[in-house]
């Protein structure tokens, strides 16, 4: 830690008076986040639709061939909505949506917020078991597809018993006057489940508001966003309206104050809460334009803000490390791009970033789609999420197990300003915990006589520093997940499918820090089934079989073949000696493996490769 990264009074007090212009929206802000009547309407779409009174010529979505007003996406999302409630979807429904990053995405998602749908905003990059794992997790009554993702859905057609109807979505703009196309019967014809084209069913319908959105309270889910949370298996979180709108206050108005004419871009996957609630909310907060792109694109990124007029920008820690890694160029600063929110940027790269792309305000913030707490950069202080309105401990833990320590009184035990501790955040009437879809998993995450007795806690699974000034700075995640390219890995699931293959007889699986790169890198420590050699071709029968069961961020970068894996009296398996043992041949004396994308398969780890590894030369 550097010693200047501690928040000072004086800081403090240069930043203050910049607020002083704002103090109307801070006001406003704070006011949002601390939300508590349950028999006032809030939410997305009334949000949305007052947007679309206020500024309906305004741009609010923006892609590749689409820019749509607040007026016409509210007609457009309308339309939708009142052909989904034809065919029988209402309030509390669970819509699954699955297609790509796209405008239509957006309003697809708009049209089930105006009906009190909850859309299950399912990861594109899971296919087969691991799809239907998250879809099992929810029971959606009807499932939004993109035709980009015909097949894999056509992979595990036998599997959707949930599932009475597809809404097909054509990889194409959709406009207000829509002409309707039709289907070839040959479409899908295996799966028993009817199909309506999203044309037919906007057919005739209206473009007027539904009073429905007027009907739609703090506790009603608006989403579910699917997370490994800390005990590495997958879990819908319940993402409410309430929740909603503490983020349109807290990012919208308290702290990133965009206004009508920016323009913010993003290509984080609209299935994770990044973009879909954080971006969004800030965007319809300030009434101006969300745009969309498809996938990330290092080499194109700056072109891209440049072709939507972009002014903002939102990201992840692995983003800001891709556009690093690029060769400097002029378009580098030739951008219009003067402020970015997002996560995980670390601050080793902080400044490297700021001064190399000439932004001059990071709003990193800090929050989880299954907690209850949130931190917002108000201050734009440097490599700080900032601070947080909840009533927040950052606590002492046991360095092996990071379970909680008790005092001599059995409470737990604050860290020292400038300390790293585990996150925990008070449960309470302004700050429910939604949880998950599973109460029983829920339960698991709360933390108990934290500081007095019969008080509850939100066990967040994350390390923080504590900065002082209520401000603190993200360290890293425990529990038996971690991230990387901007995903949660469960290891849990990653084993799983590891131990169901034949050439595995025990397999752990765990993240390991690999240079300056944000997120860890999965790795795979195994034993061998008898007879089973590893030899060129089983690696590559085997990396065949991750990639038809695993989505690509989860595939292991780096397999170690062991004689026996260590484990604990208890027999538990110790990950521990492993990860601090890493991936350098230098040190393992074990068979390392790399997964090296070129070459589409897993080649022997030499101190060369490990080199290239290390200084970022070979990608992961």
């Amino acid at each position: 830690m550097q010693q200047e990264d501690l928040i000072s009074w004086k800081q403090i007090a240069r930043k203050a008076p910049q607020l002083i212009p704002q103090m109307h929206d801070i006001i406003e802000g704070m006011k949002l986040t601390r939300l508590n009547d349950p028999s006032e309407p809030v939410g997305l779409a009334l949000e949305f639709e007052k947007a679309a009174i206020e500024n309906p010529n305004g741009i609010a979505i923006l892609g590749v061939n689409t820019r749509l007003s607040y007026s016409s996406a509210s007609k457009i999302a309308n339309k939708i909505a009142y052909g989904l409630k034809n065919k029988g979807i209402e309030k509390g429904d669970v819509v699954g949506i699955y297609m790509e990053n796209r405008p239509e995405t957006l309003l697809v998602v708009l049209a089930c917020a105006k009906i009190g749908a909850i859309s299950a905003m399912l990861n594109t990059q899971k296919t087969k078991s691991s799809l239907m794992q998250t879809i099992k997790l929810v029971s959606p009554r009807l499932l939004v597809l993109g035709e980009e993702l015909i097949q894999p859905i056509l992979e595990v057609e036998e599997e959707l018993t949930s599932i009475e109807s597809i809404l097909y979505v054509p990889d194409a703009p959709l406009h207000i006057n829509t002409s309707i196309t039709h289907i070839s019967d040959t479409f899908m014809s295996n799966i028993n489940i009817t199909i309506y084209p999203i044309d037919q069913l906007m057919h005739a319908q209206p473009e007027t508001n539904m009073d429905s959105s007027k009907k739609i309270y703090l506790h009603d889910p608006l989403f579910y966003v699917f997370t490994s949370g800390t005990s590495g298996m997958p879990k819908a979180g319940i993402f409410t309206h309430g929740r909603w709108m503490k983020l349109f206050g807290g990012i919208g108005k308290l702290t990133t104050k965009l206004t009508s004419n920016d323009v913010l871009y993003t290509t984080m996957p609209l299935y994770h809460a990044t973009a879909l609630c954080v971006c969004w909310s800030a965007v319809i907060a300030s009434q101006c334009g969300f745009a969309i792109g498809r996938r990330f694109s290092a080499s194109q990124f700056w072109h891209e803000t440049q072709q939507f007029h972009a002014t903002a920008i939102g990201y992840v820690g692995d983003l800001c490390q891709f556009l690093l890694a690029q060769p400097p160029k002029d378009i580098d600063q030739q951008h219009h791009v003067k402020l970015m929110i997002g996560n995980g940027l670390r601050p080793a790269l902080w400044q490297k970033f700021k001064s190399r792309f000439q932004i001059d305000t990071v709003y990193e913030f800090y929050g989880a789609s299954d907690g209850n707490v949130g931190f917002f950069n108000l201050l734009n202080l440097d490599n700080t999420v900032g601070f947080s309105p909840n009533k927040f401990a950052i606590i002492a833990v046991n360095e092996t197990s990071h379970t909680p320590i008790r005092d001599e009184n059995g409470f737990f035990v604050r860290v020292k300003t400038g300390e790293v501790g585990l996150l925990i955040s008070e449960i309470s009437t302004h700050f429910p915990l939604d949880g998950y879809t599973e109460k029983s998993e829920t339960e698991k995450i709360i933390l108990k006589n934290a500081f007095e007795t019969g008080d509850r806690w939100l066990n967040t699974g994350d390390l923080m520093r504590d900065l002082g000034f209520r401000h603190a700075q993200f360290i890293d995640r425990i529990g038996d997940s971690f991230r990387w390219h901007g995903e949660n890995v469960s290891a849990q699931e990653v084993e799983s499918v590891v131990l169901e293959h034949a050439f595995v007889d025990q397999a752990i699986v765990y993240g390991v820090t690999v240079s300056d790169n944000s997120g860890k890198a999965g790795m795979l420590t195994m034993t061998l089934a008898p007879k089973v050699n590893f030899n060129t071709r089983d690696r590559r029968h085997f990396l065949t079989y991750l990639r038809t069961h695993l989505p690509s961020y989860a595939i292991p970068r780096f397999i170690r073949i062991t004689k026996k894996l260590s484990t604990t009296s208890t027999f538990k398996f110790t990950k521990s000696n492993y990860q601090n043992d890493g991936y350098d041949p230098k040190v393992v004396t074990d068979q390392l493996y790399l997964y090296h994308l070129k070459s589409n398969t897993y080649e022997k780890l030499t101190p060369d490769l490990f080199d290239q590894v290390e200084s970022g030369s070979l990608k992961l």
